[in-house]
């Protein structure tokens, strides 16, 4: 059959799907209400839908409406292999009544026993099932399996944490796993856990609908740049085709960051923020077709935490004899030492707070609010960590430090606590700074971000200060007490790469930021490999704040070192309005002095480590090192690649010239369809006497999983084709196939 005859076919199947795509009664769900609130007529769940079946009982059936509030062939049973029981958690989703009521009941049963929940007569050839629980009390991971195949999801969930509906694959923290695809009029759920209680919250039976494919970034990605673009793949076809984009740090989707538009691809302007979870979806709309979109999700990287020497301040409070000093010894976030140790029964002022370098500033604090001290024992391995943790200043009520004369014109605030078992609420005074510090009471063994109270943790953290003066609110959110057990001003410089950074190319192109109150800047950079001890500059007078090496930095696996001076007018002291200074002072200002190590093996591969939905006729590409040749091992088992050497058959793939920077796996014959590969880049210096091996990293990809987004009319056993096994009547559609991306059709 000719590939016009096919797409010709395939199109006509779309427009069949498109004329008949319902966009009510397709949807029937069911509230295991226990002792929680009904559902009822309100909207609820992932999909949202009203109209929902409220089931008080812990056994027994009933028959099912669909969200028009129709009868329906659908009938829903619930069992247990153990005593099962209905209960009411706490679950609250702003804004979305319906989902919290419908999260807060729930059937629960002893681990090691089974719950289950039995579907009949569903009237839908083809569906997506969704399984809600909620863990309510418990730190809880559960296993959902459909009877009878080998189709099984894990869940994920964290107490108290149902802020939002979430999907979970068992690696994220969730309160929902989706079944998708589905075709079978019968199934059951079973629900197991290993440990804890096994829990059960409703389900939503919905119709199938095609989906937008190929998210980037893919669903669940981390260490995305915040500049990141994102894109998506139509795997069906239509006209006047327009999408709306939603884009937030909730599921709570209400407005969308655009809408209407044609491009498949979104540009958030401005750039999205570090470190932070976002949730995004696509709906699609065109004539007689509106599909709302799949959650997806993925996280920023952390942002460069690099910071001028000179330009720390550290602070422990401490009380003899229950405390212990910091000193000397580096502790913090930020390693340093030099740490002021404030004896706050002694005084409730300070001045002359001093830096990393152990010198004088001008910073000075107090502390107000009827003082206490006192010290526990925790798992931090290093002295100077142990003992900043150990020590706290407490206090019934609120409790206040206030911080003067900090000389950074942009700085970040550490604040640390040992609260055990406490929450509470940080502000800076005069702002709308706050932030949430939860500590579950356990021995610190680490330093954790609090992230707004969202994880256990023993600091908080505020970003991109700048008034020299500040106050720290400490209140009390679920106990008596406010806890303080030290801080860190840390003034900000950013620079790339990054100080301590390793695997630097040697075409890195060096750039940093200009944090001080000064005009008209320029500067001098200098570089030099292995020694700090600078003489020549390597550029001067530079306009712009980056510096490209020319030629190329030139050693393999070498530390390099750089600095950047400053050259600009600062603010007269002496100007007629201090609020608007005349900047005529001449000043000079070096920054730290910063490292980084160039590869000491491949990097930049391309597919990137960990890319799923790859083509499987990709080709492989690497940056090598300079000179050297190229070993290529590529397989399907992680240990064997690992572990593979030159005479390894079937992994190692030979050895590459210096200028040949890529690899084809197969040539003319295509990867393998849903399967993830393992590839090592180990450099060669054959200079040596035995040749000398650099070996690299073991990198992986997972090609692409054909999907079927429009399955054929007639195609009855899933698998994308029409046959004659299918139904006779539809042989006119011999061997059409609606798999996506068309390639992976098996003719």
């Amino acid at each position: 059959m000719s590939k016009m005859i096919m797409k010709s076919m395939i199109v006509l199947a779309v427009v069949l799907l498109l004329g008949s795509t319902a966009m009510a009664a397709d949807v029937i769900s069911v509230n295991l209400q226990g002792t929680g609130a009904a559902v009822g007529t309100q909207t609820a769940g992932a999909e949202p839908a009203g109209n929902w079946n409220d089931y008080t009982g812990t056994s027994g059936s009933m028959a099912l409406v669909d969200d028009d509030d129709a009868a329906t062939t659908a009938s829903f049973a619930f069992s247990s292999s153990g005593d099962a029981t209905a209960w009411a958690g706490g679950a609250d989703i702003p804004g979305d009544p319906g989902s919290s009521a419908m999260l807060t009941g729930h059937i629960y049963a002893a681990a090691g026993t089974t719950l289950s929940g039995a579907f009949t007569g569903i009237p839908y050839a083809k569906y997506d099932l969704y399984v809600y629980y909620s863990s309510s009390a418990v730190t809880n991971t559960q296993t959902f399996t459909l009877r009878g195949t080998a189709t099984s999801l894990n869940g994920y969930e964290v107490a108290g944490t149902d802020t939002a509906l979430v999907e979970s694959d068992g690696t994220i923290n969730g309160n929902y796993v989706v079944f998708r695809g589905l075709t079978a009029a019968n199934v059951t759920v079973d629900a197991t856990a290993a440990a804890g209680f096994v829990y059960m919250n409703g389900f939503q039976i919905v119709v199938y609908t095609p989906k937008l494919a190929l998210p980037s970034p893919w669903n669940g990605k981390t260490n995305v740049d915040p500049e990141v673009t994102l894109t998506w793949v139509r795997p069906f076809e239509a006209t006047n085709v327009t999408y709306d984009v939603y884009l937030q740090t909730n599921t709570n989707f209400v407005t969308p960051v655009a809408s209407g538009q044609t491009p498949e691809s979104y540009n958030p302007d401005p750039d999205l923020e570090y470190s932070r979870t976002y949730y995004w979806r696509v709906d699609t709309h065109a004539a007689g077709l509106d599909i709302t979109g799949a959650t997806w999700t993925f996280t920023t990287m952390d942002a460069p935490a690099s910071y001028i020497e000179g330009g720390v301040i550290s602070v422990n409070f401490y009380d003899d004899p229950e405390g212990v000093p910091v000193g000397a010894n580096e502790a913090g976030v930020v390693q340093v030492g030099n740490w002021t140790d404030w004896n706050i029964k002694a005084t409730a002022a300070m001045s002359a707070l001093k830096n990393e370098q152990g010198n004088p500033t001008t910073a000075g604090g107090t502390i107000a609010g009827g003082a206490d001290s006192y010290a526990v024992a925790n798992g931090m391995g290093n002295p100077g960590d142990y003992a900043l943790i150990a020590s706290h200043w407490y206090t019934a009520g609120s409790s206040t430090v206030a911080l003067t004369g900090i000389p950074y014109a942009a700085y970040d605030l550490y604040v640390y606590y040992n609260a055990l078992v406490n929450t509470q609420s940080y502000t800076i005074r005069g702002t709308s700074n706050s932030l949430i510090g939860f500590d579950d009471g356990t021995a610190d063994t680490a330093f954790v971000d609090s992230q707004n109270g969202t994880v256990a943790g023993n600091y908080v953290l505020f970003k991109g200060l700048t008034a020299s003066d500040i106050t720290i609110d400490a209140s009390p959110v679920a106990s008596a007490y406010s806890y303080f057990n030290g801080f860190q001003i840390v003034q900000v410089w950013d620079h790339d790469p990054a100080t301590g950074e390793t695997d630097v190319s040697k075409d890195a192109i060096l750039t940093w930021g200009n944090p001080f109150d000064v005009m008209d800047s320029t500067y001098d950079v200098y570089l030099q490999k292995d020694t700090p001890d600078f003489g020549a500059a390597a550029v001067m007078g530079l306009g712009v704040t980056s510096y490209d090496p020319d030629p190329d930095l030139e050693e393999n696996n070498t530390r390099y070192y750089w600095q950047v001076v400053i050259h600009a007018m600062g603010p007269n002291p002496e100007s007629p309005d201090p609020n608007n200074p005349v900047y005529d002072v001449p000043v000079d200002i070096p920054s730290p002095v910063w490292y980084f190590n160039t590869a000491a093996r491949a990097i930049n591969p391309n597919p990137a480590n960990g890319a799923v939905e790859v083509h499987p006729n990709a080709i492989l590409h690497w940056s090598g090192l300079t000179g050297l040749k190229h070993d290529v091992y590529f397989g399907t088992d992680a240990a064997a690649v690992a572990n593979a050497d030159i005479n390894t058959a079937g992994i190692y793939q030979g050895r590459q010239d210096v200028a040949a920077t890529s690899f084809d796996p197969y040539g003319t014959v295509w990867m393998d369809w849903s399967t993830t590969y393992y590839w090592r880049i180990d450099e060669v210096d054959e200079a040596t006497e035995p040749d000398t091996i650099n070996a690299g990293y073991v990198w992986s990809f997972t090609t692409i999983v054909p999907t079927c987004p429009v399955p054929p009319i007639g195609d009855v056993n899933n698998d994308c084709l029409v046959t004659l096994e299918d139904l006779a009547e539809l042989a006119a559609d011999w061997y059409t196939c609606g798999r996506v991306p068309v390639e992976s059709c098996p003719f």
